[in-house]
């Protein structure tokens, strides 16, 4: 990776994880509104599966030209965000 490209991609992710913490707790709130008053228990246990085991990550990856917004988010397993983030990482610097 060029040393330009990679300065450009510093700058991109400035704001990052900042807006996947954001997107995460969003997710959580409207869950939390939309289930509780009828599935108290089960909404508790959706949220914390989703605190534990769930990343908010982007879907068109910004190594990649995603861009920096919510619309480009999801959440995905830990673990296979994971396994993602190395296999783009090693297309990369190749």
């Amino acid at each position: 990776m060029s040393e330009k490209k990679f300065r450009d991609y510093q700058k991109k992710t400035m704001g990052e994880n900042y807006l996947k913490s954001k997107y995460k707790q969003e997710v959580i709130k409207r869950i939390y509104r939309r289930y509780y008053t009828k599935y108290p228990e089960e909404t508790r246990n959706l949220i914390n599966v989703i605190r534990k085991y769930k990343d908010a990550e982007f879907i068109h990856p910004l190594l990649l030209g995603g861009s920096v917004n919510k619309r480009n988010l999801q959440l995905i397993d830990s673990r296979t965000n994971f396994l993602l983030i190395k296999q783009i990482w090693e297309q990369v610097k190749n």
